[in-house]
């Protein structure tokens, strides 16, 4: 009985294209930078990391270093409870000696298209934006938003 449960809360659960769209419009109204990658989200992730947009690529599988990420992040969402610390892997720390040469290749020098990098620029927020999105058309309480979302120590910018 407990699989099913799970099992139909899986299926309850799948992420739409609509919360994608929702999200892209929080983030944008909090004026943070979302890049939408054109092919491969990875890939275009090593590329913001290897034009030092970005510190890291998290991912909890390793496709971004063959896409030739500088740095890696695995277990960086993973649930406290699980208590799996954050591994970080550096690509500049693979020993010039190391056996593996073609593994060591891919993972130093990959063949990936390099696209023009998109800008990334931090401004103010659109708080009237966030009022309406997350009040108005998303059911959370105004006073909530406007008291908590809104404080100086919650968003830096002000």
């Amino acid at each position: 009985m407990c699989v099913h449960l799970w099992y139909m809360a899986l299926i309850l659960l799948q992420v739409t294209q609509q919360h994608n769209e929702d999200c892209k419009r929080l983030l944008r109204l909090m004026d943070v930078p979302v890049v939408e990658a054109p092919s491969e989200a990875q890939a275009q992730c090593a590329a913001l990391c290897k034009a030092g947009k970005v510190y890291a690529v998290a991912s909890e599988d390793m496709d971004s270093l063959t896409s030739g990420a500088p740095i890696f992040l695995r277990h960086l969402m993973d649930p406290i409870s699980r208590k799996v610390p954050v591994m970080e892997f550096e690509i500049s720390k693979i020993p010039d000696n190391w056996p593996y040469s073609e593994a060591r290749l891919l993972f130093k020098g990959p063949i990936v298209s390099t696209e023009e990098q998109p800008e990334i620029k931090w401004t103010a927020p659109n708080e009237e934006g966030l009022i309406s999105f997350l009040g108005n058309e998303n059911g959370f309480n105004i006073d909530r938003v406007t008291n908590v979302w809104l404080l100086p120590s919650v968003m830096c910018w002000r």
